[in-house]
């Protein structure tokens, strides 16, 4: 059963802020929730197979077991908040669950399974100081070492969290959801070879999650829709333009004419000769 935004009661069991400048040379993997703030600098995250650019004042979420290494700048280094968290509170105070490398990850070491829905995939919150300069205020919380500061460090990381999931969500409510602004990138740079890795660079998710994102919303994987799009301008130079077959190819970003040509019988039952006969 997925845990709702409102049961969160996350415990922490590290944070710290560091300033960093080398990179992770091998993948490795978390037992715990990792939130990284970006309070300086930038840095790329490869996670999953995908990859996150984190920008000064940008928040990135993700689940454990999850394969992911960092590459930072020794010319400018990145300044990082931190936290290695649960979602349910579990006190077991003093414990630092280590990551291993992907062979040797342990799967019996996790505190909890990772929830299938809530923070299930990488989560890119950006131009958001508001929840670093918080992020900062855990850490002092947790410095302080206070009356009650594991429940107040809990408290104030859900309200951190629970920000997060709201900005993403209004992210994807702007312009009629995130799908909607993928399709209007897509038809806009249909000419051009796309990768779901340059999407998920572009749009700040994995690329895993948009394709599954895409399909759920229109009923087509991202690959399919770009090529419709490709068709969709190539049928309007068809009948628009008397350029050859080979130039409308080339400028709708196939790799060859006879692949085009392939592609174009299979879409739209006819060569493109034929469409462009019929003057649709």
């Amino acid at each position: 059963m997925s845990v709702q935004p409102w049961q969160m009661n996350p415990y922490i069991r590290y944070m710290d802020r560091r300033t960093c400048s080398v990179s992770y040379k091998s993948e490795i993997m978390a037992y715990d929730y990792r939130l990284f703030a970006c309070l300086s600098g930038k840095c790329r995250l490869e996670i999953d197979g995908g990859e996150i650019t984190l920008n000064k004042d940008s928040i990135v979420i993700f689940p454990p077991a999850m394969p992911y290494r960092f590459f930072f700048s020794e010319e400018e280094p990145a300044i990082l908040y931190d936290i290695n968290f649960n979602l349910n509170y579990v006190c077991t105070k003093g414990l630092s669950l280590h990551p291993d490398e992907p062979l040797a990850f342990d799967y019996e070491k996790m505190p909890e399974k990772p929830d299938e829905e809530l923070l299930a995939q990488p989560m890119l919150i950006e131009n958001a100081p508001e929840l670093c300069e918080d992020t900062g205020r855990v850490l002092q919380e947790r410095e302080r070492q206070g009356a009650f500061c594991d429940e107040m460090c809990a408290a104030m990381l859900k309200e951190i969290l629970l920000r997060a999931l709201r900005r993403a969500e209004d992210s994807e409510e702007r312009g009629g959801g995130l799908e909607a602004e993928i399709m209007r990138y897509l038809e806009e740079h249909c000419h051009e070879a796309i990768s779901l890795k340059q999407l998920g660079r572009q749009f700040g998710y994995h690329p895993v999650y948009l394709n599954r994102l895409f399909k759920e919303k229109t009923g087509k994987t991202l690959h399919h829709f770009q090529m419709e799009c490709r068709m969709k301008r190539a049928c309007a130079m068809l009948t628009g333009t008397r350029l050859s077959v080979k130039e409308i190819a080339e400028s709708t970003g196939f790799s060859s004419p006879a692949y085009f040509s392939e592609l174009f019988l299979k879409m739209m039952h006819m060569t493109p000769g034929q469409y462009r006969s019929t003057g649709k």
